[in-house]
């Protein structure tokens, strides 16, 4: 699994790349406290609740799954002046 994160700007932000092992989330608790926190994200406009150890939408057609990323290496890209670069390995 691939995670990546990043500023759109060019010169300016930081991008970052997650890679790792993916599980979905089934645990209860954490699936309910994923819901509340999309709840206060989205001002209560994305609605989510869960259901036999996952999510559900209040969206025609939609089935959400959460993953837990267990990182084996991730990589960081400063952008600006001066540009720079990091890695991690695990």
């Amino acid at each position: 699994m691939l995670v990546l994160a990043g500023d759109t700007a060019w010169d300016s932000g930081l991008d970052l790349a997650v890679a790792g092992t993916a599980a979905p989330v089934t645990d209860d608790a954490l699936l309910h406290r994923l819901a509340e926190l999309y709840r206060e994200r989205w001002d209560g406009r994305w609605q989510l609740d869960v259901r036999d150890g996952g999510l559900a939408a209040h969206v025609p057609g939609a089935s959400p799954v959460m993953f837990e990323v267990t990182p084996d290496r991730a990589y960081g890209h400063d952008k600006g002046d001066p540009f720079g670069q990091t890695n991690y390995r695990y």
